[in-house]
């Protein structure tokens, strides 16, 4: 997916915990944990307290 159209579902969805979840998810799946951990600590300082069961999540 374009970078482009990431940015934009960011800045648009951005206090959304599942779909950072979602996203996280897919970067631990497909992409390399340092870009996984990128998008966490993304999805902690937009979310703040939201984001405190984040990680727990198994999937």
């Amino acid at each position: 997916m374009p970078e482009g159209y990431i940015e934009a579902a960011r800045s648009t969805y951005d206090q959304n915990a599942s779909l950072w979840k979602d996203y996280h998810s897919m970067e631990m799946k497909l992409a390399t944990s340092e870009t996984a951990a990128a998008v966490y600590w993304r999805a902690w300082k937009v979310l703040k307290d939201s984001a405190v069961g984040f990680a727990s999540t198994n999937q």
